[in-house]
C-alpha cells in the first residue's frame, strides 16, 4: 500500500509539472537556464582622429543581440591625464542598435574605448579595446595610407592616417592630403575650402562611394580645392563642386557613377584638366557655371558626356589647339576629317547647346594620341596555288592598333603576269574581310596575284600579296544534278535530333560533289561530303526541308523538292514541390503542382527525426490528384518532447518528386520555430 502511494504521488508531480510546463512562456523557460552573453557587433565610430580646438562630433554605434533580452549596454571611454572616464549608457536607435555622441574632448592625447553589454539573465560581455587619437591643432599636410592598419596614425609619411574622413578633419586651411595607393571607402564626404588632396598615382589612389546614393565627395560652397591624380568612383555623383570658384582638377578618373560624374553648379574661373570620365550616366553637369576651363579630357562610355540645367556661358573647352576626346562625336559627326599632325577632328564639337560651349579642337583617341603605325593586312584568299573561276571571294585580315575595323581603308590590285604589272580591282572598300570578284574580266592565268592595301584613319598604311600564284580557269563549268526529295522523319518533338539523307547525285564534268540541307528555320548545315545531315530544331513549326549540291569549282545546282516536317513539344508531366513546412497543433506542410498536367495518386510522408516522440515520427497519406498551378494541404500529429528536431517531407507520383527539410522545437502536442 505504502508503495502504490508514493508511485501514485510522483506521477501527480509530474503531471503538475507538466501542466505549469504548459503554461510558462518558452522564453522564461529558457532565461532559467540562460548562461550565454550578449553579442556585441558592427561597432563604428568616427573620427578615429580629431582636433582639440575644433569642434569635433565623436560618435559611436554598435550592435548588441541576445538570445534572451539585452538590459545595458555602455560606452566606456578613457583618456590622458585631464579627463574624466565616461562610463555611460548608450542610447537605442531602433532594433538591435545603439549609439553615443560627444560634442568634443577636453584635452589632447590618446583615448581608448570599448562596449560593454549585459543581458537579464546577468551574462555581461565587453569589446576589445579602440583607439581615438585627438591632436592638440590641425596638420598643415596629412599622409593617407590605408595599409597602416596597426597605427599610430599620427599623419606623417613614417605613420599616415588609415581614413579619408580622417585627413579630412585633422588638416589645416589650405593644408594638403598626401594619399598613398590604396582604395578608401567613403560616402559624402564634406570638403573644405582650399583643401589639396594630391594622390600618389591615378590609377591607384581610389576614393569609392560603396554605391552611396548622394555625392561621393562633397564641395558644397568651397573654392581653391584641388584634386590630383585620384579616382573617385562607386556612387550617385563623384563630386559636387557648388556655390565657389578657382578650383583644380587634373589627372583624376571618375567613373561607375550612376548619375553625375561631376556636378558643377553655379561654379566659377576652375580647371578641369587631364581627366577621365568613364562607365557613368553623365560626365560633367555644368549647372550655371561660366568661366570655366575644360581641355585635355577623356569621355569614354558616357551616356551624356556634359548637360547643362541653365545657360552656362564662357566656358572654354580646348587649349587653342587640342580639346578634349568625346565618346558620341563620330555618330554626332559621321563625315567629319582629321588633322593627322595635331590628332584632332577638323569639325568643332557642340559640347551644349546651353551656352554655345564649343570644342573647337577635339580629339580623335582619348589622351589626344596621334597614330603613327601603320596597320597589319594579310592576303587570305586566295594566297596561291588555288584554281579559280567565276566569282570568288577575296579575303583579307586587317587590323590597327588605334583605328577600328570600320575606319581602315581597303584597295585591292590583281596581277597576271607574277607580280610584273598591276591593275587595280577596287579601292576606297570598307573592312570587311571580303570582296566578291569576277574573275571573268580578266584573262586566265597560271601566274595570278592578289594585293591588299589597308591605310588607318592617320594615313598610316601597309599591304601583303599572295604567298605564291595562283590560276584563273573560267572553262565553261556545269553544275551538279538536282538531289531527290531528302528522306527522314516526317514528324518530331523540339530539341531532338533527327537525320536526313538524299540520293549521291554526279557531276557533268566529273568534280567532286558536295551537300548543302536547308532547315527552313533560318539555318544551313555546311557544305558536307555526304548526302547525310542531322539537325535539331528548337520552336515549334512546320519546315520545309531541302538539299542541294555544288561542285569543286562552286557550281551549285538547283534546291530538290521538299520534305514537310511537323515539329512539336516534348509531351507534358507533373512537377512536384514541397510549397512550405509549417508547426503550431503537429505539423503541417503544402504540396504544389507546379507542372502541367494532374499529379495523380501523390504519396507523401512526414518525417520527425530527433528527441522523443510518442507519436508522429513518422505519418504519411496518399492525394488522389493535384491539378496544375493547385496544392494540397497534409498534416501529422506528434506527442513527445524534442528541442532539435528534423523534419522531412516527401511527395512523389509517376514522373515526380519532392523533398524538404526543416527544423523545430516538439513540445507535446506542439511543433514550434519551425525554420
Amino acid at each position: 500500500m505504502k508503495t502504490q502511494t508514493a508511485k501514485s504521488t510522483r506521477k501527480a508531480s509530474a503531471a503538475l509539472f507538466l501542466a505549469v510546463l504548459l503554461l510558462l512562456p518558452v522564453s522564461v523557460i529558457v532565461s532559467a537556464d540562460d548562461t550565454t552573453p550578449p553579442v556585441i557587433s558592427n561597432i563604428t565610430y568616427e573620427p578615429h582622429i580629431g582636433v582639440r580646438t575644433q569642434i569635433t562630433y565623436f560618435y559611436w554605434q554598435c550592435t548588441v543581440t541576445d538570445n534572451v533580452a539585452v538590459a545595458d549596454v555602455r560606452l566606456c571611454l578613457e583618456g590622458p591625464a585631464g579627463f574624466t572616464p565616461i562610463n555611460d549608457t548608450m542610447f537605442p536607435s531602433g532594433g538591435n542598435n545603439y549609439y553615443y555622441f560627444l560634442m568634443s574632448v577636453p584635452v589632447s592625447g590618446t583615448y581608448q574605448f570599448t562596449v560593454f553589454a549585459k543581458d537579464t539573465s546577468g551574462n555581461s560581455i565587453r569589446s576589445a579595446s579602440y583607439p581615438i587619437l585627438v591632436f592638440e591643432s590641425k596638420l598643415s599636410t596629412v599622409h593617407l595610407d590605408d595599409s597602416n592598419v596597426a597605427g599610430p596614425w599620427l599623419g606623417t609619411e613614417a605613420y599616415p592616417v588609415r581614413y579619408l574622413q580622417d585627413a579630412l578633419f585633422i588638416v589645416d586651411t589650405a593644408g594638403t592630403i598626401l594619399v598613398h595607393e590604396g582604395q578608401y571607402n567613403i560616402s559624402m564626404a564634406a570638403l573644405p575650402s582650399q583643401v589639396h588632396i594630391i594622390g600618389e598615382n591615378q590609377a591607384t589612389c581610389i576614393i569609392d562611394g560603396g554605391a552611396t546614393p548622394q555625392y561621393v565627395l562633397n564641395g558644397n560652397a568651397v573654392s581653391y580645392v584641388t584634386l590630383a591624380n585620384l579616382t573617385i568612383r562607386n556612387g550617385n555623383t563623384g563630386l559636387l563642386l557648388q556655390g565657389g570658384s578657382h578650383s583644380t582638377l587634373s589627372q583624376c578618373t571618375f567613373t561607375m557613377l550612376t548619375n553625375k560624374a561631376l556636378m558643377f553648379n553655379t561654379y566659377y574661373n576652375s580647371t578641369v584638366t587631364e581627366c577621365t570620365f568613364q562607365d557613368s550616366s553623365i560626365g560633367i553637369n555644368l549647372g550655371a557655371s561660366r568661366y570655366n576651363t575644360f581641355y585635355h579630357n577623356n569621355f569614354i562610355n558616357i551616356v551624356k558626356p556634359v548637360t547643362a540645367s541653365a545657360p552656362a556661358t564662357n566656358n572654354v573647352w580646348d587649349d587653342g589647339v587640342t580639346g578634349n576626346y568625346w565618346c558620341d562625336y563620330r555618330s554626332k559627326y559621321p563625315t567629319a576629317q582629321i588633322d593627322p599632325v595635331t590628332g584632332t577632328w577638323t569639325t568643332p564639337y557642340l559640347v551644349n547647346a546651353t551656352g554655345n560651349n564649343i570644342d573647337n579642337h577635339p580629339w580623335v583617341y582619348p589622351g589626344g594620341v596621334i597614330d603613327t603605325t601603320a596597320p597589319t593586312v594579310t592576303v587570305d584568299y586566295p594566297n596561291g596555288g588555288e584554281v579559280v573561276s567565276g566569282e570568288i571571294a577575296i579575303l583579307w585580315t586587317a587590323t590597327d592598333d588605334m583605328s577600328a575595323a570600320s575606319n581602315t581603308d581597303i584597295m585591292i590590285e590583281f596581277s597576271g603576269d607574277a607580280g610584273a604589272s598591276w591593275q587595280t580591282i577596287a579601292s576606297g572598300l570598307s573592312n570587311t574581310g571580303s570582296y566578291t570578284w569576277n574573275t571573268t574580266t580578266v584573262a586566265d592565268s597560271t601566274d595570278c596575284l592578289i594585293k591588299i592595301y589597308a591605310a588607318d584613319e592617320f594615313l598610316n598604311n601597309a599591304s601583303d600579296v599572295s604567298d605564291a600564284v595562283f590560276e584563273i580557269f573560267n572553262n565553261p563549268n556545269q553544275p551538279p544534278a538536282t538531289p531527290d526529295q531528302p528522306t527522314g522523319p516526317t514528324s518530331g518533338y523540339t530539341g531532338v535530333q533527327y537525320t536526313y539523307t538524299t540520293n549521291p547525285v554526279t557531276d557533268p564534268n566529273g568534280d567532286t560533289v558536295s551537300y548543302c540541307f536547308d532547315w527552313d528555320d533560318g539555318t544551313n548545315s555546311s557544305w558536307l561530303s555526304t548526302p547525310s545531315a542531322s539537325h535539331i530544331w528548337t520552336a515549334v513549326g512546320t519546315y520545309d526541308v531541302k538539299v542541294k549540291a555544288k561542285d569543286t569549282y562552286g557550281a551549285e545546282s538547283g534546291w530538290s523538292p521538299a520534305l514537310t516536317v511537323g515539329i512539336t513539344e516534348p509531351p507534358a508531366a507533373p512537377e512536384l514541390v514541397i510549397d512550405s513546412i509549417t508547426g503550431g497543433l503537429g505539423i503541417t506542410a503544402v504540396i504544389k503542382n507546379n507542372g502541367t498536367v494532374p499529379a495523380d495518386l501523390v504519396n507523401w510522408s512526414i518525417a520527425v527525426d530527433g528527441g522523443f516522440l510518442l507519436i508522429g515520427k513518422t505519418t504519411s497519406g496518399q492525394v488522389e490528384t493535384i491539378a496544375p498551378g493547385e496544392t494540397a494541404t497534409v498534416k501529422a500529429f506528434v506527442l513527445g518532447f524534442g528541442l532539435q528536431s528534423t523534419i522531412t517531407v516527401t511527395a512523389t507520383c509517376v514522373d515526380s518528386s519532392a523533398e524538404k527539410t526543416a527544423s523545430g522545437m516538439v513540445l507535446l502536442f506542439f511543433v514550434l520555430n519551425v525554420a
